[in-house]
């Protein structure tokens, strides 16, 4: 196992290894530093609260052009991210897109660009996790035939 500056950290280096670039492994080790990265922002985008925060993806994350960038992530608390009746994506998405369109509208206008992108690729899961660790590398792969 490979080791970078930050202590809870690691990967594997070897693309050969029986979990492989593409695997859940990663997938995992990406998806919760890329979660990780999105609460960095300490606070609810919504009412501030610093309690139960959790990463919201402004697109769905089997968009693989966005699943792992942090542009793609608001902070919210699980309240408003999951349960609040007026605000919560999941629940009321119309209502929650007026408000990123008022409150965010640098954020807002960002996602509506991405939305209308739609290239098939196979995500390289260890790329991402590398990528989302600070390491300059290329994200994705071709699409596969």
């Amino acid at each position: 196992m490979a080791q970078n500056s930050s202590p809870h950290i690691t990967f594997r280096s070897n693309n050969m290894s029986k979990d492989g670039p593409f695997s859940r492994f990663w997938k995992k080790k990406a998806d919760h530093l890329r979660s990780q990265a999105v609460k960095q922002a300490g606070r609810c985008a919504y009412c501030g609260s610093m309690a139960n925060l959790q990463a919201h993806h402004l697109i769905p994350r089997v968009n693989s052009l966005t699943r792992h960038k942090i542009e793609c992530g608001l902070c919210l608390s699980e309240h408003h991210h999951l349960y609040c009746s007026t605000i919560s994506p999941h629940l009321v998405p119309e209502e929650f897109e007026k408000w990123l369109k008022k409150s965010l509208p640098r954020k807002y206008r960002w996602m509506r660009r991405q939305k209308s992108l739609r290239t098939p690729c196979k995500i390289d899961y260890e790329r991402a996790f590398l990528k989302l660790s600070g390491y300059k590398v290329h994200m994705y792969s071709s699409p596969q035939d």
